[in-house]
């Protein structure tokens, strides 16, 4: 992941992948990762460094259209694709991601991993149905990363801890509904 960030940072699209492809791909094969999953997770990676500082040249050019601060935007940029630096990890573990198995595979990782890119951009930005407490981002956190890897403990793990982020969530709804209610009928 450093390698193909620090590789593809201010070089254009074809060039990029053309460097990774031929220094870090191999070893990542080498390791036992399919070649399509090793020339997507340098491929992602490499163009992930278009929004990550220093060099996020996009959020660079963005800013320069919209008369903001470079840096500003540059980090606000890289805070918005966090979720983004997942998603390779998740062809990695899960070639089901990239088409390859039965269909039922390519369905349950298809909605893990929507579920697992849905906690950790909740988590990332502070919100799911109100704004989240530090456990409640813990949780979600938990569950991102839990739902990366395949497998029947990771993914009942991951979903049990949406399930109890949401809970924690719907209780303080209803108490601020209840103190509403209260509030307004003057008691």
């Amino acid at each position: 992941m450093l390698a193909s960030l620090l590789f593809g940072m201010g070089l254009p699209t074809v060039v990029c992948y053309v460097l990774l492809a031929s220094t870090v791909a191999p070893s990542m094969v080498d390791l036992g990762i399919s070649p399509l999953a090793a020339h997507l997770f340098i491929f992602y990676y490499g163009m992930l460094c278009m929004v990550t500082p220093p060099v996020s040249f996009a959020a660079y050019a963005g800013a320069a259209i919209a008369s903001a601060d470079p840096m500003k935007t540059g980090w606000a940029a890289w805070t918005f694709s966090l979720a983004g630096f997942l998603l390779p990890y998740m062809f990695v573990y899960n070639e089901s991601l990239l088409l390859m198995g039965t269909v039922m595979e390519i369905i349950l990782a298809s909605i893990t991993s929507m579920l697992g890119v849905i906690c950790l951009g909740a988590a990332i930005i502070g919100y799911l149905l109100r704004a989240t407490a530090v456990i409640d981002r813990l949780l979600l956190f938990a569950a991102a990363f839990l739902l990366i890897k395949p497998g029947l403990v990771t993914d009942l793990g991951g979903i049990a801890c949406i399930v109890v982020a949401l809970v924690i969530q719907l209780k303080k709804k209803s108490r601020a509904a209840v103190r509403l209610a209260t509030v307004s009928r003057g008691e």
